[in-house]
């Protein structure tokens, strides 16, 4: 396969790839053991977990599991794995903002309150 020949190959200066899944059990197990750098929001799958457990580095003080528990359910938390400083750093990434307030989707639907909210946020040149 492609991806893994380029991951064998990838300490080579100049070469990089960059890789997203929400299903890290369903990668191959050389492209988590090959990363440098390793970012893991919230997971609940234990397939998923299990897959990137399988890689801890030994520099990791400790298991992948108790990372996750420390991270909770705290909305933009992540736990980043770095070979190159042989660190572990857990980190929270700053709520995305937008002229929608950014919003995620809902089935339910938003009660006046919220609507009005909303309203009086956007911006004038996007009404």
């Amino acid at each position: 396969m492609l991806i893994n020949r380029c991951l064998r190959q990838g300490r080579q200066p100049g070469l990089s790839l960059v890789l997203a899944t929400q299903r890290p059990a369903s990668l191959h197990p050389d492209v988590v053991s090959q990363s440098d750098l390793l970012i893991c929001h919230r997971l609940t799958s234990s397939d998923d977990i299990l897959a990137l457990e399988a890689s801890r580095p030994l520099y990791m003080q400790e298991s992948l599991r108790a990372y996750l528990k420390k991270m909770g359910s705290e909305r933009g938390a992540a736990l980043i794995v770095d070979d190159h400083s042989e660190s572990v750093h857990m980190i929270r990434v700053r709520p995305r903002m937008s002229w929608h307030g950014g919003g995620e989707p809902s089935a339910l639907e938003p009660c006046r309150e919220e609507k009005e909210e909303t309203k009086t946020q956007i911006p004038e040149q996007f009404t």
